[in-house]
């Protein structure tokens, strides 16, 4: 995610950007350099493997993947909580529009920042109090301020095994090769999908072949449940679309956050314990234990909606990454409604239903049973 951070907002409440300043500072107030961190020997030995591993993550991200090297990730910061910022997320309760913030240098953005859960959730709820919108408080692991500092890694980042800190550092990296203002869909779609390759393809330098394999099938997974989730995310688009009352819609937009749920909890049943496939769908429990609203599947939407739009272009480029880098860039000069139309371009609500493994065949089978209502 990016976070705008002394960027002259074009409308900025006061005690937002006083603590968007002094979050700010605080993170690089705690920065150490890691190169003298690896030369103290005061610094405890796990955190020591876990910075080599970074370092060499960062390095195979500039040398091999082409990625920015800045003066990003050559720090550390401890940060002493449990998400890097809480990001407000809202929309209306009968649309699927996210509510917007507008920065002058980085564009209007689909959540903001706070350092402080609290204040988070103060400014969710005057949004769900006042003006009536759908509201959710979304934990951060990292951010990107796009080059204007130097964004350290944090002790939340190193606690993710190995594949899921390449994610991390390789999407926020992203975002300081390619950023488009005011186009967070176009924007985390990019990071995303230049991440899942990236973490691909170092995982296969390292002759990791379980690990790749149980990367690549957990992301069959997320994607497989990805899936069910833009189905109902068109599902709620056509009732709000269509005819009727308030009431009638608030009613059906239960009806399909409701068989969502049941939907993966049918599958979660269907699977085998210890399985990838069960402990894919396990690792989906936070999200589906939510009182969901329209505020989750926009945010799910502008993180996931074009990734599959941009892996299919990286496919048919022959999976030439600079030639890919080139390709994105290029739409720089197309506009945001250009954009949007590509991305949506080979969206299907469930186009494909990824087979992990015979388990997953016949979890889908009975998905399809038992979530009816989404079709």
């Amino acid at each position: 995610m990016v976070l705008a951070m002394l960027l002259l907002p074009g409308c900025m409440s006061v005690r937002w950007g006083l603590q968007a300043v002094d979050g700010q500072m605080d993170v690089l107030a705690r920065r150490s350099n890691i190169d003298k961190l690896l030369a103290d020997p005061h610094t405890p030995d796990s955190l020591r493997e876990k910075l080599r591993l970074a370092q060499s993550i960062r390095e195979y991200a500039v040398h091999e993947l082409g990625l920015p090297d800045t003066d990003s990730y050559r720090s550390y910061a401890d940060l002493g909580r449990s998400a890097a910022v809480w990001s407000v997320v809202a929309a209306p309760a009968d649309a699927l529009q996210p509510k917007t913030w507008c920065f002058l240098f980085v564009g209007c953005l689909a959540y903001r920042g706070w350092f402080d859960p609290h204040d988070a959730w103060h400014e969710a709820r005057l949004l769900q109090r006042r003006q009536g919108l759908d509201v959710m408080v979304s934990p951060a692991t990292a951010y990107s301020t796009l080059g204007w500092f130097d964004d350290p890694l944090t002790n939340i980042m190193l606690e993710y095994p190995a594949p899921q800190l390449a994610q991390l550092l390789f999407h926020e990296m992203s975002h300081e090769q390619l950023y488009l203002k005011g186009d967070t869909a176009f924007n985390e779609a990019y990071a995303t999908a230049v991440a899942e390759i990236g973490v691909a393809r170092w995982l296969d330098s390292r002759n990791l072949a379980a690990s790749a394999e149980n990367y690549r099938q957990q992301a069959q997974v997320d994607a497989m449940v990805d899936g069910w989730i833009a189905a109902a995310r068109e599902q709620l688009l056509r009732i709000y679309q269509a005819p009727g009352t308030a009431e009638q819609k608030a009613l059906g937009k239960q009806g399909v956050i409701a068989a969502l749920r049941q939907r993966w909890l049918a599958a979660m049943l269907h699977s085998q314990p210890g399985s990838l496939l069960h402990t894919g769908l396990r690792r989906w429990r936070g999200w589906f234990a939510q009182p969901l609203n329209n505020a989750h599947f926009v945010l799910h939407a502008t993180y996931q909606q074009g990734v599959q739009r941009m892996l299919r272009l990286y496919a048919d480029l022959d999976e030439d990454l600079p030639a890919f880098y080139r390709a994105t860039a290029a739409m720089a000069e197309w506009s945001v409604a250009q954009r949007a139309t590509w991305l949506a371009a080979t969206t299907s609500a469930e186009a494909s239903m990824p087979d992990v493994s015979s388990q997953a065949a016949s979890a889908q089978r009975a998905v399809q049973q038992g979530g009816q209502r989404l079709q």
